[in-house]
């Protein structure tokens, strides 16, 4: 038995998990934990000599893979977690690599970044935490396929993360094989991630329905249309078109008691439609809320696409979206 199998009864008599390790004593900063074994902090896409085999042309690689940080070694077949990077470079069990990384992680064989604790404006609401980017054009590109400008973005207070931490786990970095957006609503966060390869990481949010309205800040009376929406793309898409445009937190979520009228009354709208989703649980919601409103809804001529931006992005044009709402709205 190696040194370190004495310690794994007490390794798992302490509950020592490797995601107790990595995000609680180690502030998710798996890159880092690597230097200790690796020498260095791994990149994806570079390859690097074998830490488990001789070899003559590297071919130990990394990668993000819904999130986590992978490895595969091709010339021994190795593959996996940090974890399992640490059992095949010594030899060990699981129980093993898992309380050497303890040890080297409590005996501070590297210094992990404080993670650093950022405002918010309601304990209530503090799940999620973000640092953002500056904007780039690797960035922005999602937005220009879909005629959205820079300058928008900037106006409904869109940015690119960095990080993102819920609950104090590492949720998202920009070293992912995806990008996310923070959404800002009266101070709290709706996280945006349009491309991410697990559809249950394209959305997190810690809004509240009674306290966030998607484009309320930024109404600017200029039209004589009030649209409600099904959420921040939409807001901002009509906002290119010159339309007014609101969204409740979800399309199941309801605006706040008095609010519609209170917008009226302080911009003067003509009208009010609503405009949800081109699918079938956007256009219940949109009859279930026509009602309770007492508003007319109306919906994309066009079935196929399920929202004005994806019509844009179609096109590569605002125009027949513009083109399909004027005769939409003359209908209501």
């Amino acid at each position: 038995m190696s040194s370190y199998g004495k310690v794994a009864e007490i390794s798992l008599a302490d509950n020592i998990t490797y995601e107790y390790i990595l995000h609680t004593l180690s502030n998710g900063y798996e890159e880092l934990l690597y230097r200790i074994y690796l020498g260095e902090e791994p990149k994806p896409g570079v390859k690097y000599f074998s830490r488990f085999s001789k070899e003559k042309t590297p071919s130990l690689s990394f990668y993000y893979k819904n999130g986590e940080l992978k490895f595969k070694d091709f010339s021994s077949g190795h593959s996996g977690r940090l974890v399992d990077f640490i059992m095949a470079m010594y030899n060990i069990t699981y129980v093993e690599a898992l309380y050497r990384l303890y040890q080297d992680v409590t005996n501070k064989r590297i210094e992990v970044p404080t993670r650093k604790k950022l405002p918010t404006q309601d304990k209530e609401f503090c799940k999620i935490q973000v640092v953002v980017d500056e904007w780039n054009d690797n960035y922005y590109a999602y937005w220009k396929e879909r005629l959205i400008k820079q300058s928008t973005l900037e106006f409904f207070e869109v940015a690119p993360c960095k990080e993102v931490w819920v609950k104090d786990y590492v949720y998202y970095r920009n070293t992912y094989d995806y990008i996310a957006y923070r959404y800002l609503v009266n101070g709290l966060y709706k996280i945006y991630a349009p491309l991410a390869p697990d559809k249950k990481k394209k959305f997190i949010s810690n809004t509240d329905s009674n306290k966030c309205i998607q484009g309320f800040k930024q109404l600017t009376g200029k039209s004589k249309v009030l649209m409600i929406t099904s959420s921040m793309k939409d807001v901002i898409t009509l906002y290119e078109l010159g339309i007014d445009s609101i969204a409740p937190t979800s399309e199941n979520s309801l605006l706040p008691e008095g609010c519609i009228e209170y917008l009226v009354n302080k911009f003067q709208y003509k009208k009010v439609v609503i405009l949800y989703d081109n699918d079938d649980p956007g256009l219940r919601a949109a009859q279930e809320h026509s009602i309770k409103y007492g508003v007319p809804y109306i919906s994309l001529t066009d079935k196929q696409y399920k929202d004005p931006s994806d019509l844009v992005h179609a096109y590569q044009s605002l125009q027949p979206l513009r083109d399909d709402l004027l005769l939409l709205l003359k209908q209501v």
